[in-house]
């Protein structure tokens, strides 16, 4: 499907629960969506999609009961995916919210400042730009991004500010980081690492961890101004209030209500984990085993530095 853009700048809205989102640059002037593995006679039956006033939004339609009665992390389903590839032209300024349940966020040489969310799957972006559009109201050049269990990767962006939360998963940052306001990343279990080509801003940087390492460039050394981590033998400096603390908001920033976080726990929702191979199976059985200790952590079950042993005692 081809769209006609009558401005230099896009709005997103995107929530997709089964399935991979990939948004990527184009060479034509047309705005491109493909609904990949859908035959088109049965795509209205499990999407609804609209483009208006240059405004692309993206909803696949509630599963049916028989479709839907899933559970987080049940390997092998085989519910229908409602995957999208968005082909933006170049040079157009895009914004918005985009959310994945299940499945990976990809996003390449584009201009995009927004929220992005995803339950369970990766995200990678790569050759992004911040380009403000002035023309919208509340519009910061600043990239939300939440994740509860999967990788982030940021590569070779130019970035000028972002608020990041992870519960599970590495964040891997490189770029141009002239930011324009102080950034954050929140982290429970996973390894942090920034890398800077060029860093021009008295912005600041607070980073906090709970099980993992972080690593930075030498040029971040003067804007990153908190580093809070369980160290092998040592006691936590980190409270149970902290790590609820994190958990709560990230939980918080992916689900707009705990109505919301209940159906996508322990309802009618099934989070289809794809498996390529056995090392990627084990990782994800991983993440089940520490997604549940988070889960003892943040309802006061156990304290931080159970939680870090047990963390600890997965991964080895």
């Amino acid at each position: 499907m081809n769209y006609e853009l009558d401005k230099d700048y896009l709005e997103l809205d995107i929530n997709i629960k089964i399935g991979d989102i990939t948004i990527l640059d184009s060479e034509t002037d047309q705005l491109e969506v493909e609904f990949d593995e859908i035959r088109r006679n049965t795509l209205e039956e499990l999407v609804l999609y609209s483009f208006e006033d240059n405004v692309l939004k993206i909803r696949d339609i509630k599963r049916t009961k028989d479709q839907g009665k899933v559970r987080i992390f049940n390997f092998g389903n085989n519910l229908p995916e409602t995957s999208v590839t968005i082909k933006i032209p170049k040079n157009v300024r895009t914004k918005g919210f985009i959310k994945a349940s299940t499945g990976d966020i990809e996003i390449e040489n584009l201009s995009f400042i927004g929220a992005i969310k995803v339950v369970s799957g990766d995200v990678s972006i790569k050759n992004l730009s911040m380009h403000g559009i002035p023309e919208l109201e509340d519009c910061p050049r600043i990239l939300n991004l939440d994740a509860i269990s999967g990788d982030i990767s940021i590569e070779n962006s130019d970035l000028k500010g972002f608020n990041i939360k992870s519960i599970s998963g590495d964040v891997d940052i490189e770029g141009v980081m002239n930011l324009e306001e102080d950034c954050k990343i929140d982290s429970i279990s996973g390894d942090i690492d920034l890398k800077a080509r060029e860093c021009k801003t008295d912005k600041k940087i607070n980073i906090t961890t709970i099980s993992g390492d972080i690593e930075s460039s030498e040029i971040l050394n003067d804007i990153i101004i908190k580093k809070s981590k369980v160290r092998d033998g040592a006691r936590s400096k980190i409270s149970l209030i902290d790590a609820g603390s994190i958990i709560k908001s990230t939980l918080g920033a992916v689900f707009s209500s705990i109505g919301e976080l209940k159906k996508e726990l322990n309802e009618d929702i099934e989070i289809k984990v794809k498996s390529s191979d056995e090392k990627k199976s084990k990782e994800k059985a991983h993440d089940k085993e520490i997604k549940q200790i988070l889960e003892m952590l943040s309802e006061g079950i156990i304290t931080v530095e159970e939680s870090e042993r047990l963390i600890k005692a997965i991964k080895e």
